[in-house]
Parts: C-alpha cells; sequence; structure tokens
C-alpha cells in the first residue's frame, strides 16, 4: 500500500469513527429524553392533590407505581385545568392524569389506561325547590349550568346544546363553581359526588346541602392515564405494558 493510500484510509476511518461518534450522541439524547417525563393534572382530590410540599392521592401512587417500574425519571406538576391540558397537547414527553376519554379527545393523546370510573351527575342545592324537582334534561337547559373550562364535561354540555337557551358559565377551576352555586349565582354544577363533596369540604362549606338531579349521559366517565400525542410510541408502549401490571 503506497503512503497516499494509507494517508486516505486513515482519513476514511476517522470519518467513520466521527459519524459514529455523532449517531452515538444523538442516540443517546434521544434515549435520556425517553427517561425523563413530566406529569401534570389539576389538584382533583382524592386522585391527586398536593399535602404540605408532597403530591398524593390514588393517581398519584399509580404514577409512581409507573415510574418505577419503568425507570423513567418524572416532575409531578398541579396547575388549573386549561394549562395543564394545553402542555399534554402541545409539549413532548408530557403524561396527563385523570383525563376523561372521549370521541373527541381519542386521536389528541396517547392513552395509557383507566386509572378511576365514576358516574357525574347534574347537582344543585336542596333548598331550591324548582331545580330539585327538573325531571329532563330540556328542563335543565332553561337553567344557569357553571361548568370548568376545557373539562370534559363542558364539552359535553356543548355537545348537546346545553347553552341554546341560557349561555353556559365556564370557569377556570370548580373551586370557583362550587362557591358560584352556594352563593345562589347558577342552579347546577357537574360533577362526580365523590370528588365534589371532597371538594366541598375542603371549601369550609356544607357538602349535605347538595343534591343530585340527573346523571350527565346516563352512564359512568372514566378517567385515564395519556401522553402528549408528541411523545414516542416506544416510551407509551412501556408505560402501557407497566399499566397492564398493576
Amino acid at each position: 500500500m503506497s503512503f497516499l493510500s494509507y494517508l486516505r484510509l486513515l482519513s476514511c476511518v476517522k470519518i467513520v469513527l466521527l459519524l459514529t461518534l455523532i449517531l452515538a450522541q444523538v442516540v443517546s439524547r434521544h434515549a435520556a429524553a425517553d427517561d425523563s417525563i413530566t406529569i401534570v393534572g389539576e389538584p382533583f382530590p382524592p386522585l391527586q392533590f398536593k399535602e404540605g410540599s408532597d403530591f398524593v392521592g390514588q393517581s398519584i401512587d399509580i404514577v409512581k407505581k409507573l415510574l418505577a417500574q419503568t425507570g423513567v425519571q418524572g416532575e409531578i406538576e398541579l396547575y388549573p385545568w386549561a394549562r395543564a391540558f394545553h402542555m399534554a397537547q402541545t409539549k413532548k414527553n408530557v403524561l396527563l392524569i385523570s383525563v376523561a376519554r372521549n370521541q373527541a379527545r381519542e386521536k389528541k393523546f396517547k392513552w395509557v389506561g383507566e386509572i378511576s370510573n365514576s358516574k357525574s351527575f347534574f347537582w344543585t342545592l336542596k333548598s331550591n325547590p324548582e331545580t330539585v324537582n327538573v325531571s329532563t334534561y330540556d328542563e335543565l337547559k332553561h337553567f344557569k349550568i357553571v361548568t370548568q373550562r376545557y373539562d370534559h364535561l363542558h364539552d359535553y354540555l356543548l355537545a348537546n346544546g346545553f347553552d341554546r337557551e341560557i349561555p353556559l358559565t365556564a370557569v377556570t377551576n370548580k373551586s370557583q363553581a362550587i362557591k358560584m352555586l352556594y352563593a345562589g349565582r347558577v342552579d347546577y354544577i357537574l360533577g362526580s359526588e365523590i370528588y365534589l363533596k371532597n371538594r366541598i369540604s375542603q371549601l369550609g362549606l356544607d357538602p349535605t346541602l347538595i343534591t343530585p338531579v340527573l346523571p350527565v349521559n346516563a352512564k359512568k366517565s372514566g378517567l385515564y392515564l395519556a401522553f402528549s400525542p408528541q411523545t414516542s410510541d416506544a416510551l407509551v408502549e412501556r408505560f402501557q405494558l407497566a399499566f397492564k401490571s398493576l
């Protein structure tokens, strides 16, 4: 082999080594990215809430088990629902907790599994005979209904024409909605019994003052864990497999 050929071969070897190093770094960065996620949701006792400096609740327990099984690092934050929902639609590696699954949302997320299933109702104050004695959904449409903005129950109300007679009152969080109901500013609020009564008690109000009138959709509404659509299928599958083993 001539000296010139040797130099050319050496140059080619260096190029191959450099490309291999670059490729390894790219793969390493992607692997590292898939080993860290952001977990978001809204304060939703008893499923997820902050107690002192810790996040606790049924949903949090499930998420922590999944992180341990997959070996993925995760940072938990609870925000107003609109912010958490937006993050889970626009950012990579975001896991949204306690999100209702329906047809409108099916393709907006990558679903992991169901963590809770409870029936939601239209609730009103027992002291108001006019709203307590309502027996049809058409009658409900003539009253003031408050809902949380971007919540699946908000979607349900809009899809079923509950805003045609009287505009819906959409607020940032359920606490605002509860206070409006107890102050007599609206006639109905929507939610499950376990969640609403827990939140009402936390606000220092009496949960025995409200009563369910009609069920929402006449069926149970499951709450799920779901990844943002930008998240890799490989990472989602790791969590799906871990979830099935719980």
